[in-house]
């Protein structure tokens, strides 16, 4: 079973990943911080009304790892902040994934929904359609409201979509662990670092891998998954 490790948009070199209780082990003769630069964030600005409420495209990123749709939704004037979601299978991008099934969304501070979607197969602009939000307090049964919210999403040149879907891929490294060899490897696009590993067999891990700087402190925003 793959283990990721995401690093977003950081500029800082990773040195360790501590696998484990206590084992510190080298990792990578790369520097994985996102590209040289970092994401290149596009504003946006598209809305649309439907059900009394309106939601707004507000911005978003594109990388050669994903694309991440930022949201916003309000009632009349209230600015609904963390208290909407968008269900997987009501958003849709036309014809710019080669798999346009979008992964789960979380909210920013500011209340705004990010949701993450495959990277795009082509340069260019295309229409977002959301059949139905979920509006609510997260004590509260969630209401349904329906749309569908049609808007524009405005999408990198193709001057642009060569460097901005750049991926490359890290030094891979191969380590002891209590007698078992772990290949570790990386890779990182404009917007994020990933850094995969297979469990090993019969060996338990106690906490989550970090990724530690040079500083010895782990470098955030991070995330951890199969």
């Amino acid at each position: 079973m793959r283990r990721l490790l995401i690093l977003f948009s950081l500029a800082a070199v990773v040195g360790l990943l501590a696998f484990g209780a206590a084992s510190v082990v080298g990792l990578l003769d790369d520097d994985p911080s996102p590209g040289p630069t970092g994401a290149r964030v596009f504003p946006q600005g598209s809305s649309a009304v439907s059900g009394g409420v309106t939601l707004t495209l507000v911005r978003s990123t594109f990388s050669g790892t994903e694309t991440l749709l930022e949201f916003a939704a309000y009632r009349g004037s209230e600015n609904l902040g963390a208290n909407f979601v968008i269900p997987p299978a009501a958003l849709a991008v036309d014809s710019m994934f080669d798999s346009a099934r979008p992964g789960g969304g979380t909210h920013g501070e500011d209340g705004t929904l990010f949701v993450e979607m495959p990277p795009l197969n082509r340069p260019g602009d295309a229409t977002v359609t959301v059949k139905e939000l979920r509006v609510g307090a997260p004590a509260s049964r969630w209401e349904v409201v329906r749309g569908p919210w049609t808007l524009a999403l405005q999408g990198p040149t193709a001057s642009e979509f060569d460097a901005l879907m750049r991926v490359e891929e890290l030094t891979s490294a191969t380590l002891d662990v209590q007698g078992q060899r772990l290949t570790v490897t990386g890779r990182r696009s404009t917007s994020r670092t990933i850094v995969e590993y297979t469990a090993l067999a019969g060996l338990e891990e106690l906490k989550p891998p970090q990724i530690i700087g040079a500083d010895g402190q782990p470098l955030l925003p991070f995330t951890y998954g199969v």
